[in-house]
């Protein structure tokens, strides 16, 4: 997979054949959580926009997977906790919200890289990432076991360490 034109600001553009590929993976998972009866995380159950949440996650995932060169195999049909990862080892929140949080839920895993991604349209702002155990301070603690890390903590995008298997 090569990656395509990045600017300083982390913009991954995804082109007609990687956006049809996300929102098909999307709509996969969505398939599969109706079918396994799987719950929603964030509070998802108070938005209902479900399959928008499984669509936009995937769009991250392949930007993240571009952006790092890494090729995605995305979980459409797996138990997400027995994967290391989203994308590798890194994992994946996104959002169309242009102020979101980056969200960590208590039972994530400490030692991973969690990276914010922006979707708009086509492209998908990497506004940076934050490890596990720094997202799960105590002044970024909300609700849900949830930490909630405000864009201006995050670690930028060039220091996201190489991260193999």
């Amino acid at each position: 997979m090569e990656q395509k034109s990045l600017n300083s600001r982390n913009i991954v553009e995804l082109d007609e054949y990687e956006l049809f590929h996300a929102a098909t993976a999307g709509v996969q998972r969505r398939i599969s959580s109706l079918k396994k009866n799987r719950p929603q995380l964030y509070g998802a159950d108070e938005r209902r926009n479900y399959w928008e949440i499984d669509i936009i996650g995937m769009m991250g995932e392949y930007a993240v997977s571009k952006y790092l060169n890494i090729h995605w195999q995305p979980a459409t049909n797996k138990r997400l906790a027995d994967l290391p990862g989203d994308v590798g080892r890194y994992e994946v929140r996104s959002s169309t919200w242009p102020d979101a949080h980056l969200l960590v839920r208590e039972a994530d895993k400490d030692q991973s890289p969690y990276i914010l991604a922006i979707v708009h349209e086509s492209s998908v702002d990497l506004k940076g990432f934050k490890f596990g155990v720094d997202a799960k301070q105590p002044q970024y603690h909300r609700e849900r076991q949830t930490y909630w890390v405000p864009q201006a903590d995050l670690e930028p995008m060039a220091m996201l360490p190489f991260l193999l298997g």
